[in-house]
């Protein structure tokens, strides 16, 4: 008598492995995703304390030159988009009224009015379009 697997039985094997490949390939793309999200949500979050840092220094005043703050800003600041492009890559300013809507996919976009009394920090998903979090003066990310 002949030990192995017959040929339904090994087939049988594939097609599960196949359903949950399928299952799981799809979920993993979602969650990678959602990682690098994060990744730009972390940044604005640095973003932002660095210019409540600033803003403390100049008397309340939220500063409004590009290369002053991204000397202060922490330089592991990436594109999880891009990884070659480094933080003053990442990191922009704009003077407007209002907070950023779409952008390029990765970046931080701070916006100051130029009264500097006021700004809106926004980062950019996959598409470049904003992320659900615009971060305001006396607003706190979650612990």
């Amino acid at each position: 008598m002949k030990k192995g697997f017959t040929l339904i039985e090994l087939m049988v094997v594939v097609v599960i492995i196949g359903i949950l490949a399928a299952i799981a390939i799809p979920n993993f793309v979602r969650i990678i995703e959602k990682a690098r999200e994060s990744s730009v949500q972390a940044n604005m979050h640095s973003t932002q304390v660095t210019v409540e840092t600033m803003a403390v220094d100049l008397g309340g005043a939220y500063p409004n030159v590009e290369a002053d703050i991204e000397a202060q800003l922490p330089q592991n600041m990436k594109n999880p988009w891009n990884s070659s492009e480094t933080y003053a890559d990442v990191f922009q300013l704009e003077t407007g009224t209002s907070a950023k809507a779409s952008g390029t996919a990765g970046h931080v976009y701070y916006v100051v009015t130029s009264a500097q009394d006021f700004y809106w920090i926004t980062g950019m998903n996959k598409s470049g379009n904003a992320l659900p979090l615009t971060l305001q003066p006396g607003q706190q990310t979650g612990t």
